[in-house]
């Protein structure tokens, strides 16, 4: 501050300095999120200093801290800009769980919480097909295969519940399926040649024309694909493969046996064959 004298004559400097008390350290954004093992959050984690008028104190310096869980920070501390606001980025470390991260400023903390997920399958709405014909989408009721990297792996050939009669486990093979929020009974997971998949009923409940979340977890990981496509009618036919690659339709003859090359029906036989979609 300068001061001068009537005349002018005269000149004396003061220097003033202003103190701004901190009254309440808030949140403004970053919590509650979720990342991958070793990916960067999304969002920074945002702060604001402000005083006992709610207004933000700029050139403040906040110190954050891993107070535990699998992450790092950007920088230990930040500085306040013109608004009051400080942040820091967040990395997800190399194992998942609950992170927690303070914030700090003269006597006044705050804590994020944060989750470090595992990676989850590989899933997409084109690898979502019927079960029997292989067309995309889902019908209520129908059987579904699920084609996907991350849902088998470490299986080789395939794994089923083993229940010839009785309900389909919800949860096989670490594998479980979501249509919406309602599970889905699992025939098998497999993984043949590299081809990894999980077959499904999937509920009668779901509406149709229309959309649906499917979601696909593995052990503590999952992945959601929206928007796959529910449709009333999607025929079907179950079919098997000879030694030379043909397909043919699975037929059992009204004595039980597999009828196919070189095992015809006889006239006037009633031959059942398998669908699913209708």
């Amino acid at each position: 501050v300068r001061v001068r004298s009537k005349q002018g004559s005269a000149v004396a400097l003061f220097n003033v300095t202003v103190n701004l008390n901190a009254s309440a350290l808030n949140k403004v954004s970053g919590d509650g999120q979720s990342a991958i093992i070793g990916t960067s959050f999304a969002q920074p984690l945002v702060v604001q200093v402000i005083n006992a008028q709610s207004v933000g104190i700029p050139n403040a310096t906040v110190t954050f801290n891993v107070v535990s869980g699998p992450a790092t920070l950007s920088s230990a501390t930040a500085t306040t800009d013109s608004n009051g606001r400080a942040s820091v980025n967040v990395t997800a470390g190399a194992t998942d769980g609950t992170v927690l991260i303070n914030a700090s400023v003269t006597g006044f903390t705050t804590t994020f919480t944060l989750t470090v997920r595992l990676q989850g399958p590989n899933v997409t709405a084109a690898g979502i097909i019927n079960g029997a014909g292989g067309q995309p989408g889902v019908v209520p009721g129908g059987i579904v295969t699920i084609y996907g990297t991350g849902i088998a792996t470490g299986i080789s050939g395939s794994i089923t519940s083993g229940n010839v009669i009785g309900p389909l486990p919800l949860k096989l093979a670490n594998v479980e399926v979501l249509f919406g929020a309602t599970a889905a009974p699992i025939f098998n997971v497999s993984n043949v040649n590299g081809l990894e998949s999980v077959t499904v009923q999937a509920p009668f409940e779901l509406g149709a024309p229309g959309t649906v979340i499917v979601t696909v977890k593995v052990g503590g990981a999952s992945t959601s694909v929206p928007n796959v496509p529910t449709v009333p009618l999607q025929p079907g036919l179950f079919e098997t493969v000879n030694s030379n690659g043909l397909r043919y339709a699975v037929a059992i003859g009204d004595d039980g046996r597999y009828i196919g090359p070189g095992v015809g029906a006889r006239p006037g036989e009633i031959v059942r064959v398998f669908v699913t979609g209708v």
